[in-house]
Order: C-alpha cells, then sequence, then structure tokens
C-alpha cells in the first residue's frame, strides 16, 4: 500500500519504520528533499545501512562489504556527502565515512514514507 503523506498544522506528517507519526517542519521538508533524492538509489541505500550498522569505516570496508567496484562506490558516495547524508573525516591517507549526526533520524524513517514525502514537498512547488 503506497503512503501518503499528510499536511497538518503546517508541517508534514511521515510514518517511520514502527509506523509511528512523525511531523516534519517546511525547513527538514526541504532536508528530506535533497536527502530522498540522494538515496532514490539501492547502492546508496545500501551505504546507509553498512553505514548505519558499522559507523564511521573507510571506502575500502564499504566496497568490499556490497561487493561494488571502489569507483562506482566513491561515486556514490560523494553524492551522499554532497546532500549532507554522510560526513567524510580524513586521517593521514584514509578517509572515513559516517551517517551525518545532524540527520541521523533519517535512518529511522520507512524508504518509501521518505520518498512519498519528497513527491509530495516537490507538488506543493
Amino acid at each position: 500500500m503506497k503512503y501518503t503523506p499528510k499536511v497538518v498544522r503546517n508541517r508534514l506528517l511521515v510514518k517511520d519504520f514502527k509506523g509511528n507519526e512523525l511531523l516534519f517542519d517546511f525547513d527538514k521538508i526541504n532536508k528530506l528533499k535533497t536527502v530522498a533524492s540522494a538515496i532514490q538509489n539501492s547502492t546508496r541505500v545500501s551505504i546507509i545501512n553498512v553505514l548505519s550498522l558499522m559507523g564511521e569505516v573507510r571506502v575500502t570496508e564499504i566496497y568490499k562489504k556490497l561487493k561494488i567496484e571502489q569507483a562506482k562506490c566513491s561515486q556514490h558516495l560523494l553524492i551522499l556527502k554532497e546532500s549532507d547524508v554522510v560526513q567524510a573525516r580524513r586521517a593521514g591517507k584514509c578517509i572515513y565515512y559516517s551517517i551525518n549526526p545532524k540527520i541521523k533520524w533519517i535512518t529511522q524513517l520507512d524508504p518509501d514514507s521518505l520518498i512519498a514525502a519528497s513527491d509530495f514537498s516537490n507538488s506543493l512547488e
């Protein structure tokens, strides 16, 4: 069943994985749009899942875990970084990636709900 977000008191109502309803103000909705467009790709969703489970990791650990090419993994990480979904920290020659703590809530949202929120928000423009 497709989820349809609702506007309640000038906020968007979305659901998390457990079916709990969450209200987001429109600033957060704009962040949702950016994040939703970044994660509308199964590889990037997989990268987010790896980072959620493993915490801060190097790109080598990610592409080996997902069994994808290093260049492909790096391209997806760049998209996630540009949309502020992940952050990078350099230590010598290594770069460590992790979920941006400012939007860690994104890992709690149901992907269908997130995509529906993005579609709904786009329809408001």
